[in-house]
């Protein structure tokens, strides 16, 4: 008795047939769609955000000139002296200046932000302001007669004039 080939391996596939897949197969199929879409919405956002919808400087430059108003408000009703509001002031602009040009100038004396400013013009109007604030602030008692209103405004110049 011949047997054909074909008809062995008929015989083979009714014996055994193929396996199926196991259904946790979907489960990783959903996971790489869903990993994938979350690539997809991060990438988004962020090349949104580098095209310009969030400017680091700029949201600095707010919370500078808040916490500068907020000295002046806290002068006008009396919760801080004349000179505490001149050295927040110089402290609130130099920490503004320090931050926004990656540099230390919140913890340099004068004489080493002129000597900076010779390097960097941007800082001249901050070096001017820290100069008007030491002056004021130490003044012999009595000799500072002037008002702090005029170093309020020019520490909201320095800030905002800062590119």
């Amino acid at each position: 008795m011949s047997v054909e080939p074909w008809s062995v391996a008929l015989q083979a596939a009714e014996i055994h047939p193929p396996a199926g897949y196991s259904p946790w197969w979907w489960a990783v199929v959903a996971a790489c769609l869903l990993g994938i879409v979350a690539v997809g919405w991060w990438a988004r956002r962020a090349l949104r955000a580098a095209a310009g919808g969030d400017d680091p400087l700029q949201r600095l430059r707010e919370e500078t000139l808040t916490r500068i108003d907020r000295v002046a408000d806290d002068l006008t009703s009396g919760e801080l002296s004349a000179a505490e509001a001149a050295a927040r002031l110089s402290a609130e602009v130099r920490r503004f200046v320090g931050t926004a040009s990656d540099g230390d100038a919140d913890y340099r004396v004068l004489s080493e932000l002129r000597r900076s400013a010779v390097k960097d013009p941007r800082l001249e109007p901050m070096v001017a302001l820290v100069e008007a604030v030491e002056t004021w602030a130490f003044a012999p008692a009595g000799a500072a007669t002037e008002p702090v209103g005029p170093l309020v405004e020019q520490a909201r110049e320095v800030v905002r004039r800062w590119s």
